[in-house]
């Protein structure tokens, strides 16, 4: 980690988005965590959310783990039957809406 090869964080943005993009729950949960700390990519919490319980919906434990610490915390998450957007600027497929 961090040996030789300066971070580059809107390219580890970039390829967690083509792994959610293929369903991989790590992805998506990585991906959602990046999205919404804002890291390598604008900031927005409601679409990070939403990745991370994709990843939970598909096993993840510890985006499940999250998930239900944002709820907690009560950070809004989208509504059900909201209008699809894009996950990400690398053309995430819209996902389900809880």
């Amino acid at each position: 980690y961090d040996i030789g090869v300066p971070i580059n964080l809107g390219e580890a943005v970039r390829y967690y988005s083509l792994s959610a993009t293929h369903n991989y729950p790590k992805g998506q949960y990585q991906c959602g965590r990046m999205i919404m700390q804002g890291e390598g990519v604008a900031k927005d919490p409601e679409q990070g959310a939403a990745l991370l319980v994709r990843a939970a919906d598909a096993g993840l434990a510890e985006a499940a783990l999250e998930a239900a610490q944002i709820l907690e915390t009560g950070l809004r998450m989208p509504e059900p039957g909201a209008s699809s957007t894009p996950m990400c600027r690398y053309g995430m497929k819209p996902i389900r809406r809880w």
